[in-house]
């Protein structure tokens, strides 16, 4: 950001020093390149897009980290889930098997919603 702070101000030396080229070339002096108002105009056109090519690498990082914190965030929510799901499994696991229709209908039903 410092040497983005002082191209900016070499730019406004550059503009400066082109207005006064200009003046100098209107007032009759004929010692003033003609290319020059070119290569100040091109210098000025290459300055502007130095700085839109840096804001749009700044945009695609901000979006980068934002992505990669969403990422963090899903990853915590499933290993999250993952040890729920994990300690109902067992907690089934230890109940002794029944034959009774409803008793295994509420253990499905318990699964179920654990999974969800």
């Amino acid at each position: 950001m410092r040497l983005l702070g002082e191209c900016r101000g070499s730019i406004d030396t550059v503009r400066k020093m082109g207005c006064e080229l200009k003046e100098e070339e209107e007032g009759g002096a004929g010692l003033i390149d003609p290319s020059s108002e070119s290569q100040t105009s091109g210098v000025i056109e290459r300055w502007e897009l130095l700085q839109a090519q840096d804001a749009s690498r700044q945009l695609r990082r901000k979006q980068s980290q934002q992505q990669e914190q969403q990422l963090t965030s899903d990853l915590l929510k499933v290993c999250s889930w993952l040890e729920g799901a994990e300690e109902e499994l067992q907690q089934q696991r230890r109940l002794e098997v029944s034959s009774d229709i409803q008793d295994i209908q509420q253990r499905i039903l318990k699964l179920k919603v654990a999974l969800l």
